[in-house]
């Protein structure tokens, strides 16, 4: 098993933790995994299908444009757990990335064996985007980073309020990204949560919106540890490249990722979602006491 005191901090220079945030519960988002880059440095990615992670395109290419590719990924490190290590069979950058402008700032990476007891998180469909789903106005972000007891590989989320307007200002690519946070919040994503998720809640699930890319234009609060986060971070849009890790999957010949509708299902009252949402949290209560002997 792979243990966060046996992943060397050497080997993740570019590593910092989400910004004003809580440690993960265990089992509470099993599906955000550690990414270990060749070479050196560490990432976050979302599992979206058996052997599917999504995660940021510049967390692979380097100045030089070459791609390193990811070694491996690491799962289950929430709370004291031992986690597992899967290696990465391919790691496909976007062919369009840029790194001057940071457009189209994803990346798919293959698994070599599946994860089959981790449920992947379904993509977001643009209905979210629109006004027309029934998600709030919060996103949760989820990365691995140090703690402030410099612990590294520790699972931690975050809240912020989802940027509705005058996105272009922050610094987005219109319509293909979004902005989250606020100015001097002091809640953010930051250096190593870069390719991990911003979830919405999506009928008592959690469902990927977006793909953790920067820090918005002219952000001004340093980290104690020199950095620019806590003004807020700028998000790929998940559901604008669901094609791209759709066309990846079937090109190597594993299951696809799912999109889910943000529009209201009819005939689902308030009172049905509430017992769906208590099923859940029961089902999330079994697998902890599965976990004690």
């Amino acid at each position: 098993p792979v243990t966060r005191s046996n992943l060397d901090q050497k080997d993740f220079p570019e590593l910092q933790r989400i910004v004003g945030g809580v440690p993960s519960q265990q089992h509470e988002y099993p599906g955000c995994v550690c990414v270990k880059i060749n070479g050196g440095g560490l990432c976050t990615g979302t599992l979206v299908a058996p052997r599917v992670v999504v995660s940021a395109a510049h967390c692979l290419v380097n100045k030089h444009g070459q791609n390193r590719g990811a070694e491996s990924i690491v799962y289950g490190l929430q709370s004291n757990d031992d986690g597992k290590k899967v290696k990465v069979l391919e790691s496909i950058p976007h062919p369009r990335y840029n790194r001057e402008t940071s457009a189209n700032d994803v990346a798919v990476l293959i698994l070599e064996q599946p994860i089959n007891h981790i449920t992947p998180h379904e993509i977001a469909d643009a209905d979210l985007f629109s006004g027309g789903g029934d998600v709030g106005k919060l996103v949760t972000l989820v990365g691995y980073g140090f703690t402030e007891n410099s612990d590294i590989g520790k699972q931690f989320n975050v809240e912020v309020p989802y940027i509705t307007s005058g996105i272009e200002s922050y610094g987005c690519i219109g319509g293909l990204e979004f902005a989250a946070g606020e100015e001097q919040h002091s809640k953010d994503s930051c250096n190593g949560d870069s390719g991990g998720p911003a979830f919405a809640t999506l009928r008592g699930q959690d469902v990927l919106t977006g793909i953790t890319s920067r820090a918005v234009r002219g952000a001004t609060t340093v980290t104690v540890d020199g950095l620019l986060c806590g003004d807020g971070g700028i998000y790929v849009r998940a559901d604008k490249y669901y094609e791209f890790f759709r066309e990846q999957a079937v090109e190597h010949s594993v299951e696809p990722p799912s999109m889910v509708s943000a529009l209201p299902v009819p005939g689902v009252s308030g009172e049905k979602q509430a017992r769906e949402e208590l099923i859940k949290a029961l089902n999330e209560l079994v697998q902890a006491l599965e976990t004690i002997d």
